[in-house]
């Protein structure tokens, strides 16, 4: 599973022309937190910070802090915050997800997230990159013709395609996409995962 994460590194990092290692990057569904394991092995000064559901965080954070000691800032010391001015740069940070708001106003260089939007309904997915509008980069790997409906298949309401995502980023520019290299097993009714990279469009007007 470690080179599908890394293959997500590699198509980021030539999307966005090259990551610099410092970077602060912003995941989430950070999952089982081996993504944010392979970006801070390859970006050994990046800030990351994960925000997802109770037992994911459980999960992630003891997983990441048995190999990378000292690297990572848990859920117990930072559940308590009511702003972000505790980072700690050049570390791995762990939130519940309903602290999403927190990031609202942030100035940051990556925004992630792989096979977990099109789990949500569109409502939610928006509000959640509502919360995420101040980062340069947005990476996202989702089901092209979005997931499964019918609840009974742990589907969902409506589903999100491609062209959905593009509507929900209007202060962005599409840089690059192509289909997911190794990624989740494609759904016979989604044909498959898209991987897709957006750059904020009052970047690319101060670049132009």
């Amino acid at each position: 599973s470690y080179l599908d994460y890394y293959l997500r590194y590699c198509f980021v990092h030539g999307a966005v022309g090259g990551l610099r290692g410092d970077e602060v990057i912003v995941e989430i569904g950070s999952g089982s937190g081996k993504q944010a394991a392979v970006l801070k092995q390859l970006l050994p000064d990046a800030t990351i910070l994960c925000f997802d559901l109770p037992l994911q965080l459980f999960l992630a954070y003891h997983y990441t802090r048995s190999f990378m000691p000292g690297q990572v800032v848990g859920p117990d010391e930072t559940r308590g915050w009511t702003d972000l001015s505790g980072l700690r740069r050049g570390k791995i940070h762990f939130f519940g997800n309903w602290q999403m708001p927190l990031a609202s106003g942030l100035r940051f260089d990556l925004f992630w997230n792989a096979a977990s939007f099109g789990e949500m309904e569109p409502a939610v997915v928006q509000r959640y990159l509502s919360y995420v509008s101040g980062a340069e980069w947005i990476y996202l790997m989702q089901a092209r013709h979005g997931k499964e409906t019918g609840r009974r298949r742990g589907g969902v309401e409506q589903p999100q395609t491609f062209d959905d995502y593009c509507r929900y980023l209007p202060g962005y520019v599409l840089q690059q996409e192509r289909l997911a290299q190794g990624a989740l097993k494609p759904y016979r009714e989604t044909g498959g995962y898209f991987e897709a990279v957006w750059r904020s469009r009052a970047t690319t007007e101060v670049v132009e």
